[in-house]
């Protein structure tokens, strides 16, 4: 099959191409690598986010802390940073519980992490995206799942990772 790829918009966080097979012509989005934090604390609650996005709908979002991964940053580093800047929060320990590659017109790699041992950050780092998380709150698994199943909770593929938490009994 014939194929050729030209890229038709570069992002900060997105690019775009469309790829011509056999002339059929495919839209990829390719977006930035992101880890998805699910920080427990000592009763084993799952700690959220309320953040304000103004270019969303709606525009408070429920979700755990997240981040992209800067290039040249392991998933690992992002994790740390992240969990200072949204939550204000350091942890002892970080385990990467999977690395999903997602393929399809959208295409990333997501890191689902889970970190424990929680303490307040002696030296909080501020957030560069602004003034942007409105409360944190800390939910059990199965309230996280049922906000994720009711539509309230919409960073839908972010939830998966409370799946693996609950399937793989972490």
């Amino acid at each position: 099959a014939m194929s050729s790829e030209k890229e038709v918009y570069r992002g900060k966080f997105l690019n775009v191409f469309e790829r011509v097979i056999d002339n059929d012509v495919y839209e990829i989005a390719k977006l930035r690598s992101a880890v998805i934090i699910f920080a427990k604390n000592s009763e084993g609650k799952l700690l959220f986010v309320k953040e304000y996005r103004p270019h969303e709908e709606p525009k408070i979002r429920l979700k755990p802390v997240t981040g992209f991964i800067d290039d040249g940053d392991e998933w690992l580093d992002t994790a740390h940073r992240e969990l200072r800047e949204e939550a204000g929060l350091v942890a002892k320990d970080i385990k990467l519980i999977r690395h999903i590659p997602v393929s399809g017109s959208v295409q990333t790699d997501k890191y689902f992490v889970l970190a424990t041992q929680l303490s307040k950050d002696p030296q909080p780092l501020a957030n560069p995206d602004g003034d942007v998380i409105k409360e944190i709150m800390y939910l059990d698994i199965k309230e996280a799942i049922n906000l994720t199943v009711s539509g309230e909770m919409t960073l839908t593929f972010d939830s998966l990772g409370l799946f693996l938490i609950k399937e793989l009994d972490l």
